[in-house]
């Protein structure tokens, strides 16, 4: 109570003996407007870098193949909420391919990170039977995207702080196509 909503969701896997949740938020930090060529909750397309002179590219003419060097601009687009793109994409990817999840998948954003998540510990407290999985993968950005894997043996989401087992760093936004097959 008193806290954006929490999203979860599930996708089951028939026949799966592992359960992965993956976390991030979609919160973004405040805006300086001072700070923006536009309007930050706009989303705009780029062609290139901005600090490099980068046009808007028309939403009309986004059209494949897309340009490598065409940039989306907007508050929080990479920080957090290119992961989330990035999972959904690569279960997109693995479902065209018809490859199976091997794993039932669990999702839980929450919308408080920027602000040190003052709800997270209830949130998880509250739902723990909900979210308990096998292992909790934890998407955030600092950069580029960094994927941070801890294994939770047995317990909820809310216990897995003091129980990390491994830690991987990983600069690729698909790591979801080697755990999730």
């Amino acid at each position: 109570e008193g806290s954006p909503p929490a999203v979860y969701g599930e996708l089951p896997a028939p026949g799966a003996e592992h359960t992965v949740i993956v976390y991030a938020h979609y919160d973004g930090q405040p805006v300086d407007p001072a700070e923006w060529a536009g309007e930050a909750w706009q989303p705009v397309v780029r062609d290139g870098d901005l600090a490099a002179g980068a046009k808007e590219v028309p939403w009309a003419g986004l059209k494949a193949p897309f340009d490598p060097e065409w940039r989306i601009y907007a508050r929080s687009a990479s920080d957090d909420k290119a992961p989330i793109v990035g999972w959904l994409t690569a279960i997109d990817a693995l479902r065209a391919a018809q490859i199976p999840i091997s794993v039932h998948l669990k999702f839980f954003f929450e919308g408080e990170e920027e602000a040190g998540s003052p709800h997270l510990r209830d949130l998880l407290q509250k739902h723990a039977d909900l979210l308990r999985a096998d292992t909790i993968l934890v998407s955030v950005i600092i950069g580029i995207l960094v994927g941070i894997v801890a294994a939770v043996r047995q317990d909820s989401v809310a216990d897995y702080v003091g129980r990390v087992f491994a830690i991987l760093a990983l600069s690729v936004p698909y790591f979801g196509l080697a755990v999730l097959v």
